[in-house]
């Protein structure tokens, strides 16, 4: 296989606001991001003592996923907008969350799992459109597909 990036714009956030994940075709984009941040680290434990130095490998942590976007009312029909958003964040609902490329080809990174909104705040200023800045917070351990 050729040596490839992913194009600018290619990898989407997307919401199952079911929150059950299982149908492709529940999965809605989030529409109007202009980045969105996917941190993922692990715990170091540090057992030293006056014998040395001693330490070892914790327990991973997942996001929280952010994302900032700009206002979009009443999106087309697949994608999700601040209305929908809000609506989520009111309801406490749990969300199924994919981090995909457009049209997944062999060799692509399919991150997935479940969430809450636990941030989403709503900004304006003179000559600029409004924008959103949101967090979802990551229940449990993601997947991770790589397309074969």
């Amino acid at each position: 296989m050729a040596q490839r990036k992913y194009e600018p714009n290619s990898w989407l956030l997307m919401f199952d606001l079911s929150g059950d994940g299982t149908d492709p075709a529940d999965f809605s984009l989030v529409v109007c991001l202009e980045n969105w941040a996917y941190p993922t680290n692990r715990d170091e434990i540090d057992a030293k003592s006056m014998c040395g130095p001693d330490k070892s490998v914790g327990g991973a942590n997942y996001g929280p996923i952010t994302f900032d976007g700009q206002v979009i009312l009443s999106p087309d029909t697949g994608k999700l907008g601040l209305a929908a958003l809000k609506t989520a964040f009111a309801a406490k609902t749990k969300i199924a969350w994919k981090l995909a490329p457009v049209t997944p080809v062999t060799g692509d990174v399919t991150e997935a799992g479940f969430g809450t909104l636990s941030q989403l705040d709503t900004s304006a200023a003179t000559d600029e459109v409004p924008k959103f800045s949101a967090a979802l917070t990551i229940y449990g351990t993601p997947t991770t597909t790589i397309t074969a």
